[in-house]
């Protein structure tokens, strides 16, 4: 995975002047209702369900072609005698 970030600096303070809190990454609003974060989770949730089921099925395609190939699989490929 790459990740590519262009950054511009504002301006010179020294580092962790002021350490940085759990509360300056928040999202800035209002309060959710309960049970909303419940039903944001379950909707992510069943957005990237399909998208794993469709990796770990290529992965496994994948897996059972490198089986196939491998010269350890026995069924197909076996070593020769030296003379």
């Amino acid at each position: 995975m790459l990740l590519l970030v262009q950054a511009k600096r504002t301006k010179a303070v020294p580092i962790f002047e002021k350490p940085p809190l759990q509360s300056d990454y928040s999202r800035p609003g209002k309060a959710s209702a309960p049970g909303e974060s419940r039903r944001r989770a379950a909707a992510k949730l069943s957005r990237t369900l399909p998208g794993l089921a469709r990796l770990i099925n290529a992965a496994s395609y994948g897996l059972e072609f490198y089986r196939r190939q491998s010269l350890r699989n026995r069924r197909f490929f076996r070593p020769t005698r030296k003379p």
